[in-house]
């Protein structure tokens, strides 16, 4: 047996090289010597003698029905043209980095926009957490600083006259119980 022959481990793949024609001559010679020995053999390769027979009489029905759009050697100059670029891609170390998309805005825009909004989040929660807080811890404890009665009659005479003055007061004393109904102390 020749070097070819004894690499494959069946005969099935010795059979398929044969019918196609890819053997080397002694192993060609070789493998014609096997199959004159051999009828299981030689029924084997008739048996792939006529499926390739088979095949290849579908693939003209097939191409019978659809015709290439193009003639042959163009089709072949494309398929060639593909095998290239695959291979030229296969060929070439593959990229870890991601391609960098082109940014709607300018790249100091982001950072500016975040710090924004970092800035208007902080003053939110610094109005209404951190400085009422403050104020109420250092400041001393407040004192209603309201006028007398007489002294809102004389303030309400001066102002709207003599006909309103008891508005004013009656206004002031429906404050105060308003501020009591709602729980506010009010020092006296």
């Amino acid at each position: 047996m020749s070097n070819m022959l004894r690499q494959l481990k069946d005969h099935s793949a010795a059979a398929m090289l044969y019918l196609a024609g890819e053997l080397p001559p002694e192993d060609r010679l070789e493998f014609e010597r096997m199959i004159a020995g051999d009828a299981a053999l030689a029924a084997e390769v008739e048996n792939l003698r006529g499926l390739e027979d088979q095949i290849k009489k579908a693939l003209v029905r097939l191409d019978a029905v659809s015709p290439l759009a193009m003639t042959p050697s163009a089709a072949a100059g494309q398929t060639s043209r593909a095998m290239v670029r695959w291979m030229a891609l296969r060929s070439q170390p593959a990229s870890l980095e991601k391609p960098v998309g082109k940014l709607r805005w300018a790249f100091w825009t982001y950072p500016l926009a975040a710090a924004a909004l970092v800035t208007i989040v902080l003053g939110i929660w610094w109005r209404h957490h951190a400085v009422p807080a403050q104020m109420a811890a250092h400041l001393p404890p407040t004192q209603d600083i309201a006028p007398s009665e007489d002294q809102q009659r004389a303030l309400a005479r001066s102002i709207f006259g003599d006909d309103s003055t008891m508005k004013a007061v009656e206004l002031t004393k429906a404050s105060r119980e308003a501020g009591d109904l709602f729980g506010e102390e009010r020092p006296q």
